[in-house]
């Protein structure tokens, strides 16, 4: 079979995204035993997820927790649990888009299209910042998570009674949140490792000692000089040789 640059291309796309799926489940693996309280489809689903949902909307996630001072891999993680990151989700209470924002708190984030990927990172990004500003969930992510999921009334009766922790929604959040957290230590390990074998590799590399750009002058006699001098001066030069 004749292969194409398109077909290469596409089964590197598809090699590459493997290989970051199964690091993903590698890392799985390696977390601590709470987070496995997680439904049994998010962690069947999450690794793939994650990897498609970082390519397509990670740009977006970055600028708006920058915007709004969220962490990036907490709103990346909501977006897969809401909605596995597909922008037209619609829940049966009409919750819509890739972090299932109701219309109401969509409008009141500035959201006119829920639907685009854009408006509602935005929206509910802010949604999120506005539950820990405004309605005193700032002691836990898990907190306001609860209060993302049921809304901020409904969850400080439910806290006042439960732990947020044992919320099933919240456990899958932070169960995706724990990989993402996981993946991010990873690849910064990774960075400084090559940073430091550049640096090393920098330092056997023999430089010359540089010179010095100025040096003591050389004492020098008079009779050095190729210039005509006065027969006066000529006579103190010899005296002084």
């Amino acid at each position: 079979m004749k292969l194409t640059r398109t077909s290469i291309k596409g089964e590197t796309n598809d090699s590459v995204f493997r290989m970051a799926t199964i690091f993903v489940v590698i890392v799985a693996a390696l977390l601590p035993a709470r987070v496995f309280a997680a439904s049994a489809y998010i962690k069947s689903v999450a690794p793939g997820l994650i990897e498609k949902a970082d390519v397509a909307y990670g740009g977006l996630v970055d600028v708006a927790a920058l915007l709004y001072n969220v962490d990036p891999e907490l709103i990346l993680a909501v977006i897969i649990v809401e909605s596995e990151g597909n922008p037209k989700a619609l829940s049966r209470r009409g919750a819509e888009g890739l972090m299932q924002l109701m219309p109401n708190t969509a409008k009141a984030m500035g959201a006119t299209n829920p639907k685009e990927p854009l408006q509602n990172i935005f929206a509910g990004t802010k949604y999120l910042k506005e539950l820990e500003e405004s309605y005193g969930f700032i002691d836990s992510k898990e907190d306001a998570l609860v209060a993302y999921n049921m809304g901020p009334a409904r969850a400080k009766k439910w806290l006042a009674r439960s732990d947020p922790k044992e919320y099933p929604y919240v456990v899958n959040v932070m169960y995706v949140y724990a990989l993402l957290e996981e993946r991010k230590r990873v690849n910064v390990q990774s960075i400084q490792g090559g940073l430091n074998k550049l640096a090393m590799e920098f330092t056997d590399v023999i430089v010359p000692t540089a010179q010095p750009m100025l040096s003591r002058p050389r004492s020098l006699s008079l009779r050095a000089f190729p210039m005509s001098i006065p027969s006066g001066r000529r006579l103190e030069a010899k005296q002084q040789d």
